[in-house]
């Protein structure tokens, strides 16, 4: 075999090998041109709250972008009626009206009758106690609440989301306010009118 033959091999051999280590090289650093990922956090929708007063004297904080029916009776038992409907489908129900049950277990036990009850909690409508629960499919929640004969009933959808946080923000802040005039309330469920001297 010729002298330029076997430089040829030789050298092809050397360019074969070079080849190989630098494709098998891990590659450094520099060939990479590195890229900077930003993920952008999405704020906090800030849900604007307002006050609903209700002429039977009562109020409660709810979202803004709610919007609250009186639905009229002709039930001179019931105070107040409303339906409370949202941008879920569903609605709240808030009741209050007289009863002939003297206590909350009195209704409860005719409740449990008629219903499954589940998950069952302790609230208030303002200072009067109550109870909470689940009940029946499809699932609801149920807040009630019975004080001087009369019902105080909530009552939406049980989704674990938007109906209970709107309940649950109903319930805390939820307030009687004072009859106009000066009016206080005693115990026994009368009320007594202040008159006011004006000079």
């Amino acid at each position: 075999m010729s002298k330029t033959k076997i430089l040829i091999i030789v050298l092809m051999l050397i360019l074969v090998a070079g080849t190989i280590i630098w494709l098998v090289k891990p590659k450094t650093k520099e060939n990479f041109v590195e890229q900077e990922i930003s993920i952008k956090q999405t704020e906090p929708v800030e849900v604007k709250t307002v006050t609903y007063q209700d002429s039977s004297g009562f109020s409660f904080e709810h979202p803004s972008d709610l919007k609250i029916q009186e639905v009229e009776l002709d039930d001179k038992t019931v105070f107040s009626s409303l339906e409370i409907t949202g941008n879920q489908p569903g609605k709240l129900s808030l009741k209050i009206s007289d009863t002939n049950f003297k206590t909350l277990k009195d209704w409860q036990k005719e409740f449990e009758q008629k219903n499954i009850i589940m998950d069952v909690r302790g609230i208030s409508f303002d200072d009067i106690t109550g109870v909470e629960f689940t009940y029946t499919a499809p699932k609801l929640r149920k807040a009630v609440a019975i004080d001087n004969a009369i019902i105080y009933s909530l009552e939406a959808p049980a989704d674990d989301g938007y109906w209970d946080k709107i309940q649950e923000g109903i319930l805390n802040s939820f307030k009687f306010a004072l009859p106009a005039g000066g009016a206080t309330a005693t115990n026994s469920g009368e009320i007594t009118l202040i008159e006011e001297k004006y000079e």
